[in-house]
Protein backbone atom coordinates (compact mmCIF):
# COMPACT_ATOMS: atom_id res chain seq x y z
CA UNK A 1 0.00 0.00 0.00
CA UNK A 2 1.43 3.28 -0.71
CA UNK A 3 0.92 6.49 1.32
CA UNK A 4 0.58 9.92 -0.48
CA UNK A 5 2.45 13.29 1.27
CA UNK A 6 2.41 16.66 -0.60
CA UNK A 7 5.54 18.85 -0.82
CA UNK A 8 4.02 22.22 -0.91
CA UNK A 9 6.72 24.78 -1.92
CA UNK A 10 4.74 28.17 -1.79
CA UNK A 11 2.92 28.29 -5.03
CA UNK A 12 3.13 24.68 -6.03
CA UNK A 13 3.27 21.45 -4.54
CA UNK A 14 4.08 17.58 -5.20
CA UNK A 15 3.58 14.43 -3.87
CA UNK A 16 6.16 11.87 -2.70
CA UNK A 17 4.59 8.11 -2.39
CA UNK A 18 5.92 5.88 0.85
CA UNK A 19 4.82 2.57 1.22
CA UNK A 20 5.25 -1.09 -0.14
CA UNK A 21 3.74 -1.70 -3.61
CA UNK A 22 3.43 -4.58 -6.44
CA UNK A 23 4.20 -3.97 -9.75
CA UNK A 24 0.39 -3.20 -10.74
CA UNK A 25 0.21 -0.39 -7.75
CA UNK A 26 3.43 1.34 -8.78
CA UNK A 27 2.21 1.56 -12.15
CA UNK A 28 -1.10 3.08 -11.17
CA UNK A 29 0.55 5.52 -8.92
CA UNK A 30 3.24 6.70 -11.37
CA UNK A 31 0.43 7.23 -13.89
CA UNK A 32 -1.83 9.28 -11.61
CA UNK A 33 1.09 11.13 -10.84
CA UNK A 34 2.91 11.93 -13.67
CA UNK A 35 0.72 10.71 -16.55
CA UNK A 36 3.21 10.83 -19.40
CA UNK A 37 6.82 10.75 -18.10
CA UNK A 38 9.86 11.62 -20.11
CA UNK A 39 12.07 8.68 -18.42
CA UNK A 40 11.35 6.75 -14.99
CA UNK A 41 14.84 6.35 -13.32
CA UNK A 42 14.60 3.84 -10.63
CA UNK A 43 17.59 3.91 -7.71
CA UNK A 44 17.95 0.92 -5.93
CA UNK A 45 20.90 -0.85 -3.92
CA UNK A 46 21.79 -4.66 -4.49
CA UNK A 47 19.50 -6.05 -1.46
CA UNK A 48 16.66 -4.52 -3.72
CA UNK A 49 17.78 -4.85 -7.03
CA UNK A 50 15.47 -7.79 -7.92
CA UNK A 51 12.58 -5.27 -6.70
CA UNK A 52 13.78 -2.92 -9.04
CA UNK A 53 13.94 -4.66 -11.76
CA UNK A 54 10.55 -6.22 -11.23
CA UNK A 55 9.39 -2.74 -10.28
CA UNK A 56 10.73 -1.00 -14.01
CA UNK A 57 8.61 -3.55 -15.60
CA UNK A 58 5.55 -3.07 -14.10
CA UNK A 59 6.06 0.82 -15.06
CA UNK A 60 4.44 0.52 -18.69
CA UNK A 61 6.89 2.70 -20.65
CA UNK A 62 8.82 1.54 -23.46
CA UNK A 63 12.43 -0.07 -22.10
CA UNK A 64 14.27 2.99 -23.83
CA UNK A 65 12.46 5.27 -21.39
CA UNK A 66 13.25 3.67 -18.40
CA UNK A 67 16.51 3.15 -16.55
CA UNK A 68 17.88 1.67 -13.23
CA UNK A 69 20.91 2.93 -11.31
CA UNK A 70 22.48 0.95 -8.68
CA UNK A 71 24.03 2.27 -5.26
CA UNK A 72 26.25 1.05 -2.93
CA UNK A 73 24.67 -0.55 0.03
CA UNK A 74 24.92 0.66 3.70
CA UNK A 75 25.65 4.04 5.22
CA UNK A 76 29.16 4.85 3.38
CA UNK A 77 26.68 5.29 0.51
CA UNK A 78 24.92 8.04 2.39
CA UNK A 79 27.46 10.95 1.04
CA UNK A 80 28.00 13.85 -1.05
CA UNK A 81 30.26 11.64 -3.41
CA UNK A 82 27.77 9.02 -3.90
CA UNK A 83 25.06 12.12 -5.06
CA UNK A 84 27.49 13.71 -7.30
CA UNK A 85 27.32 10.31 -8.60
CA UNK A 86 23.89 10.06 -8.67
CA UNK A 87 23.13 13.64 -10.13
CA UNK A 88 25.78 12.67 -13.41
CA UNK A 89 23.92 9.49 -14.01
CA UNK A 90 20.39 10.98 -13.78
CA UNK A 91 21.83 13.32 -16.74
CA UNK A 92 23.40 10.58 -18.29
CA UNK A 93 19.82 8.84 -18.28
CA UNK A 94 18.47 11.99 -20.00
CA UNK A 95 16.33 12.65 -16.68
CA UNK A 96 14.42 16.57 -17.31
CA UNK A 97 11.55 18.04 -15.39
CA UNK A 98 9.22 15.26 -16.81
CA UNK A 99 11.13 12.11 -15.25
CA UNK A 100 10.13 10.80 -12.85
CA UNK A 101 12.69 9.00 -9.53
CA UNK A 102 11.58 6.02 -7.66
CA UNK A 103 13.51 5.03 -4.78
CA UNK A 104 13.38 1.73 -4.00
Amino acid sequence: MLQSIEVPLGSRRYPICIGNASDGELALAIGGLAPAPSRAVIVDDARVEHLATQGAKGLGLDETRVFLIDIPSGEESKSILQLEHLWKRLLRCGADRKAIVVAV
